[in-house]
């Protein structure tokens, strides 16, 4: 027994030893993802993923990413998240005629702009940036999520 129980502890101090870790870009995703997975789960049950999360890496420069979005008609929240080193993020939501319809400028961590879509097919656009990386790269990740 005490042998078998031996040979157990030694086959998983091996595997621990071999086993890859995470590279560090991979740990930041999942920072990202986590971060993002908590502000959902507060949201409840009542909204679902509108559309794939994006994730997007900003280097020494933090130019603006843009995504392109265009709703059918119902109530959104747009969530944005980064990994520890984004000390905050800045979200604007900017309809079809340039103008900024919505904006979390508050430089949180975990930005949010409510919109109600009254009609389907407009477009709009979605800026955002980290005002802060402690080192760069760095990832933020923006989730939309729609009211059942």
């Amino acid at each position: 027994m005490r042998t078998a129980f031996a040979f157990a502890l030694l086959a998983a101090a091996v595997t621990c030893a071999v086993a890859p870790k995470a590279t560090a870009q991979e740990r930041r995703l999942a920072q990202v993802d986590s971060a993002l997975a908590r502000i959902k789960r507060a949201l409840g049950p009542n909204y679902f993923e509108a559309q794939q999360q994006m994730t997007r890496q900003f280097y020494s420069d933090p130019s603006p990413k843009t995504e392109s979005w265009q709703p059918t008609r119902g109530s959104y929240v747009i969530l944005a998240a980064g990994e520890e080193r984004v000390a905050g993020i800045v979200l604007r939501l900017i309809g079809p005629d340039s103008a900024v319809v919505s904006a979390d400028t508050s430089g949180s961590t975990t930005p949010r702009i409510n919109l109600t879509a009254p009609v389907h097919g407009t477009r709009y656009r979605l800026v955002y940036a980290p005002t802060n990386c402690s080192q760069f790269p760095c990832y933020v990740g923006l989730q939309i999520m729609q009211r059942r």
